[in-house]
């Protein structure tokens, strides 16, 4: 039987506070039940040393010889005495009425301690069963933080990979559209060149056709001057 102090019923979960107030109530119970128990036996010890000694000094060897002597022997007895025996006896009667009463509540209080301790161990049984569950529970909440804790990581790094791959990706694209640009430059260039290149034949040409227009005309006038030159030889030959 686990009995729980105050204290610890304030730091008590609220499924194990009906435990402990059991104990608590079973404590101050079997405490109330020792302290009157131990003033019925004091006073009962009492009224015997009074009765043995009263006995004693009137000439009786023990209490019990009192109450062995007949009634109708009780008339030898000086009344003083005898009352003051009558009174005892009394007496001694309403303290055993009074300590059969507490051993009646004794037992009724040991029959309720023997109950609640049932109960208490019940409720035990079911705060281990709660306990064993809290701890399943906690195992799996424990399980969990570290499943989302990985996913979390996870997370991170599918996070840092994608950024990764998008610097990737955007490098690409400017050395893409770079390369483009170069490609048209290098079209635009070599256009540039062929019509360059255009040109300078178009004045080459144009030029060639002059100096071989010059040269023809200066050719004609070579071979007029010859003409002539052979018309005249002829005429005058």
């Amino acid at each position: 039987m686990v009995i729980v102090s105050p204290y610890e019923v304030s730091k008590c979960p609220e499924h194990l506070h009906g435990i402990a107030d059991v104990g608590a109530e079973i404590t101050s119970e079997a405490s109330f039940l020792a302290v009157r128990h131990t003033r019925n036996k004091t006073l009962e010890a009492k009224l015997i040393v009074s009765i043995d000694s009263y006995v004693l000094r009137n000439g009786f060897t023990t209490a019990q010889s009192v109450q062995t002597v007949p009634h109708s022997a009780h008339f030898l007895l000086r009344a003083p005495d005898k009352e003051k025996i009558e009174e005892l006896e009394e007496e001694a009667r309403h303290l055993k009425v009074e300590f059969a009463a507490a051993l009646g509540a004794e037992k009724k209080a040991n029959q309720k301690i023997s109950e609640m301790g049932s109960k208490l161990e019940e409720w035990e049984k079911i705060a281990a069963d709660n306990n064993q569950v809290i701890e399943e529970m906690k195992k799996t909440a424990e399980g969990n933080r570290m499943e989302i804790q990985e996913l979390k990581e996870e997370k991170m790094q599918t996070q840092r990979k994608w950024e990764y791959d998008e610097l990737v990706m955007n490098t690409l694209k400017d050395l893409l559209k770079k390369a483009e640009d170069n490609e048209k430059e290098r079209q635009a260039a070599e256009e540039l060149e062929k019509i360059r290149r255009q040109e300078r034949f178009e004045r080459k040409k144009v030029e060639t056709d002059r100096k071989m227009k010059r040269k023809l005309e200066e050719h004609e006038k070579e071979l007029l001057k010859m003409f002539n030159k052979f018309v005249f030889y002829s005429i005058n030959s």
